[in-house]
């Protein structure tokens, strides 16, 4: 599991330096991230006030694409912030998806099982690695994601 982990961060370090070489930028407060901008927002809200604070700003609560992305983001809370974050997850009809989307959180990403319920929202934990859920109406530090501009183009990519 050790190598795993080093090679995940390495392939986020590598492709930080491919952004970087291609002119990837993000917006004011935003870390680029493996594939997306992220900004690790230390006010606390419920899920849906920081869903709102986020769309405020065209960014929208972080879904987390992949086990790379994962880790880096992990990564980075560990190395700033640690503690607890809400992501995009939340219950829908007996299971949780990202943002209302039809994609599944990762069952192996989990700290344990889900409880199903609307009124269920999806967090990442930087000290266990792992997601877990907890009352939509509870306050907590929150993670938003946005496009990320591409070369002098100012092409934006999501």
């Amino acid at each position: 599991m050790e190598i795993a982990g080093k090679i995940l961060r390495h392939a986020a370090v590598v492709l930080a330096l491919i952004h970087l070489a291609c002119g990837v930028t993000c917006g004011t407060d935003y870390v680029l991230i493996g594939s997306s901008c992220y900004r690790f927002n230390q006010a606390v809200r419920s899920a849906s006030e920081a869903e709102a604070f986020c769309n405020a700003e065209g960014s929208s609560l972080a879904d987390i694409n992949g086990e790379a992305d994962k880790a880096a983001i992990i990564a980075h809370i560990n190395a700033n912030f640690a503690g607890t974050y809400w992501t995009a997850g939340r219950g829908e009809s007996g299971r949780y998806v990202w943002g209302g989307s039809e994609v599944e959180v990762p069952s192996q990403w989990r700290g344990r099982r889900f409880r199903s319920g609307s009124d269920m929202c999806v967090y990442v934990c930087s000290h266990t690695h792992r997601l877990w859920e907890d009352l939509c109406s509870t306050p907590k530090r929150y993670i938003c994601k946005q496009r990320y501009t591409l070369g002098t183009e100012g092409v934006e990519v999501y």
